[in-house]
């Protein structure tokens, strides 16, 4: 990265209040910039009814399958 630039970039971000993050002299021509994002809209997640399983005598196990479905706005969630 040109270092003129570096230097812009780190007085503009001290004058603005906004500290970047220390520079990797391992890999001079990398800057990671890193910006706070507000997720004012709140995942939203399907989970199944309530629902009852009934065994027969003798029976101690039964299998139960179920979806659910998730959704979130911003991008990579889990």
């Amino acid at each position: 990265m040109n270092r003129l630039l570096l230097l812009c970039l780190l007085v503009s971000a001290q004058a603005h209040g906004k500290g970047l993050p220390p520079f990797d002299f391992a890999h001079p021509n990398t800057l990671t910039v890193f910006s706070a994002v507000a997720d004012t809209i709140p995942p939203t997640i399907e989970c199944p009814a309530s629902d009852t399983i009934q065994l027969n005598v003798g029976q101690c196990d039964s299998m139960y399958n179920y979806v659910i479905s998730a959704d979130d706005d911003q991008p990579n969630f889990i």
